[in-house]
């Protein structure tokens, strides 16, 4: 397992997460961030991007790249 994996597997395992967006525990075992950039769960797969593609990066130009990049899957797949 990966660190990106382990960081997916922190963020996703959040209770209030899995309770809002409809997700369980069951899901994420096993789950990988390749798997979860394919996942049918909106929510999974954004945080599955955001991960990949800051890859630690603290740099501002990088983080709004990566913001509209999420934000625009999101309105193509959660917000219809």
């Amino acid at each position: 397992m990966t660190q990106k994996d382990k960081m997916l597997q922190l963020v996703l395992n959040n209770e209030q997460l899995m309770k809002q967006y409809g997700y369980s525990a069951e899901q994420l075992e096993g789950l990988d961030l390749q798997e979860a950039l394919r996942s049918d769960n909106a929510v999974i797969a954004s945080v599955a991007r955001i991960i990949r593609e800051l890859d630690g990066s603290i740099d501002a130009s990088k983080q709004k790249e990566v913001y509209k990049k999420v934000f625009t899957y999101l309105n193509n797949n959660l917000f219809l």
